[in-house]
């Protein structure tokens, strides 16, 4: 467990950039440390957030899981991307990035490092993801205020899904790592007052019905003042 504050009641939005700094610099030293772990297969950087996702714990907090195998989805992931690699010549990451920064539709905010925007192909209402825009495939490659760059994105996407609705969002934060650094939110809400459930269709076919538009969702949520 990665506790991010001291604070119990704290929200992850509520924390200073220098407290987001110090997460990633933990993130950051774990990765290389696990990488070292022969019996290590997969890391995952992950967080919880919110009674709708099962927490019951307030404090701020995240977790940080070395898996002995890849896991199935990461797996499938990978080998699309690998395909995709191997048939044009380009990681396939980068090239949604590309063109998400081409159109800017989608685009929620961006720095030197970083981007943040909803994907065309979004499975959940608002759902949001952080692309380094160099091609880097873990924290362990960062270079001078790269890092920063992290925090501080992270921190304005937390800001913007708590004030969405007026209020914390129940979310899942995913840090994705080997193939290309990214960080994928899917938030729970799909309205103030409404949550997006995983029913028949998405749960057991895997298919996700979208409630809300990209485009809109990324309007909404670029146009948020924090």
């Amino acid at each position: 467990m990665v506790l991010y504050s001291t604070e119990h009641n704290l929200l992850p939005s509520e924390m200073p950039l220098s407290q987001w700094d110090k997460v990633v610099d933990l993130w950051t030293r774990r990765t290389a440390e696990l990488s070292e772990d022969a019996r290590v297969k997969h890391i995952a950087i992950f967080e919880n957030t919110g009674a709708a996702v099962g927490v019951t714990m307030p404090h701020p907090h995240g977790q940080i899981y070395a898996f002995p195998f890849v896991p199935p989805r990461v797996e499938r992931e990978w080998g699309a991307a690998s395909v995709y690699s191997l048939q044009q010549k380009k990681c396939l990451h980068c090239n949604v990035l590309d063109e998400e920064r081409r159109e800017q539709r989608r685009v929620i905010a961006e720095n030197a490092s970083f981007t943040a925007f909803v994907p065309s192909f979004a499975r959940f209402p608002y759902e949001m993801q952080i692309y380094a825009i160099r091609h880097m495939r873990s924290l362990s490659e960062f270079r001078d205020g790269e890092a920063e760059d992290l925090s501080s994105i992270l921190l304005s996407t937390r800001k913007r899904y708590d004030r969405l609705f007026g209020g914390p969002m129940p979310l899942m934060m995913l840090l994705h790592q080997t193939l290309h650094l990214y960080v994928e939110f899917l938030p729970l809400q799909r309205s103030a007052h409404k949550l997006k459930y995983l029913a028949s269709v998405e749960s057991s076919l895997g298919t996700f019905l979208q409630d809300v538009n990209p485009e809109a969702a990324a309007v909404a949520l670029r146009n948020l003042i924090i």
